[in-house]
C-alpha cells in the first residue's frame, strides 16, 4: 500500500482541492501569528498509518478536523513538524524569540505550546471550511482533537486505520527552515471528493 498513487486522472479535482486547502492553511495561520507562512504543495498519494509513520523523521503535531453534515463521521488530518507546531504557537502567545528557539530545538511540542497549537487548530479548521464549503458545499469541519505521532510510533491512536490519501507540502514558517507536512483523509472522502 506504501507509496500507490492514485489512477491515472482521477485525482485532478483531489489535487486541485488539497492545493486550495494548503493555500488556505498558509493564509489562515500566517494571519494568526503575524509572520509570513510559504506552503507548497507535493504529491498526493495513497499510503496507510504504518507506511507514514515510518517515513517520518521528526515528531509531528496533530490536528484533526472532524467534518460533519454531508461528511459526518469523517476526519481531515493536518500534521506540522513539532519545531514548527511550536514556532507557530510562540508566535501566537507572543514568546520571546530566544525561547521560541529554545523550545523548537526540544523537537516536541507539550505544554502552554500544545494548548496554543489547539487554538491553532480551531482557526485552522475554520479557514480550510471555507474552502471544502466553496467546493464541495455541504460540509464544514470543526477541530476534534490534537496529539503527537513519532517516527514509528502513534501512542494515542491520531492517524485512521486504513488506507488514507496524503498530500505531503512544504512550509517555511518566518525566517524558519523550511519543514514536510501532510494532509490526510481516509481513501474513501479522498475519492468522493
Amino acid at each position: 500500500m506504501a507509496g500507490s498513487t492514485l489512477k491515472q486522472g482521477t485525482g485532478k479535482e483531489l489535487r486541485r482541492l488539497f492545493a486550495m486547502l494548503t493555500s488556505a492553511i498558509g493564509e489562515t495561520l500566517g494571519s494568526l501569528v503575524g509572520r509570513e507562512l510559504v506552503i507548497r504543495p507535493g504529491e498526493v498519494e495513497i499510503l496507510d498509518s504504518e507506511a507514514l509513520l515510518g517515513t517520518l523523521q521528526k515528531t509531528y503535531a496533530v490536528a484533526r478536523g472532524a467534518l460533519d453534515k454531508g461528511f459526518a463521521g469523517k476526519t481531515l488530518y493536518v500534521l506540522f513538524e513539532a519545531p514548527d507546531a511550536v514556532a507557530m504557537a510562540g508566535m501566537l502567545m507572543m514568546t520571546p524569540e530566544d525561547v521560541i528557539q529554545q523550545r523548537r530545538a526540544k523537537g516536541t511540542i507539550e505544554g502552554e505550546d500544545a494548548e496554543a497549537f489547539g487554538e491553532l487548530g480551531n482557526v485552522l479548521c475554520s479557514g480550510m471550511g471555507n474552502v471544502l464549503r466553496e467546493a464541495l458545499g455541504n460540509i464544514d469541519i470543526r477541530l476534534q482533537d490534537h496529539g503527537v505521532v513519532k517516527p514509528g510510533l502513534d501512542k494515542d491512536g491520531m492517524l485512521p486505520a486504513g488506507a488514507m490519501v496524503a498530500l505531503t507540502f512544504k512550509m517555511k514558517v518566518g525566517d524558519f527552515p523550511e519543514a514536510t507536512g501532510y494532509l490526510l483523509t481516509d481513501l474513501e472522502t479522498a475519492e468522493l471528493w
